[in-house]
């Protein structure tokens, strides 16, 4: 969606004739990029009935490490295999994360952000791995990593966010009891 769509979808949700209770609407951003961060800070004083919940890989994040999706098609084949423990060091998204085009948020942008009334950080793994394809232990050790990380640099939360999301495709029951155990709700 482009900002205007964004703001047009908003509206229709906000409008004081709707029946949403839009103090408690949620719009949430995820992976944590530069123009999500942006268009917040230019909106939440518009739309001050609503929350904003932006969730964070805080390590690609921390390191400048971008996404293999924002890659050149050409090059993505060139980022496997899969590993929790290399997939940030990979030569190829180094630095990606200050491209224009797919520029992550700072964590100092981040961190004012979560300043405005109304916003909130939450976690989102370090790697953005569907939690499925990882073994029990790699899983484990991605969530409380990452929490760990997160809460160096932005403090605790109890938000996170699946990595792409479906229920039963890309997380299952079992990820959910190891999100509990690592004390998110």
């Amino acid at each position: 969606l482009t900002a205007d769509e964004l703001d047009t979808l908003l509206k229709l949700i906000c409008n004081d004739n709707s029946t949403a209770d839009s103090a408690k609407i949620v719009v949430s951003f995820d992976d944590g990029y530069a123009d999500a961060v942006a268009y917040v800070q230019s909106r939440h004083e518009r739309f001050s009935r609503l929350n904003w919940l932006f969730f964070v890989c805080p390590a690609k994040t921390r390191d400048r490490v971008g996404f293999r999706w924002d890659l050149p098609e050409s090059n993505v084949a060139k980022c496997q295999p899969l590993s929790i423990d290399l997939e940030n060091r990979k030569s190829l998204l180094s630095g990606l994360a200050d491209s224009p085009h797919c520029r992550l948020a700072t964590v100092e942008e981040l961190k004012h952000v979560a300043t405005l009334p109304r916003v909130l950080l939450g976690n989102h793994t370090n790697c953005h791995v569907a939690l499925s394809d990882l073994e029990t232990a790699d899983c484990v050790a991605e969530i409380a990593q990452s929490r760990r990380d997160f809460e160096a640099l932005f403090g605790p939360t109890e938000h996170f966010a699946y990595p792409f999301g479906v229920p039963g495709v890309h997380f299952r029951n079992e990820h959910q009891e190891i999100l509990i155990a690592e004390g998110y709700r």
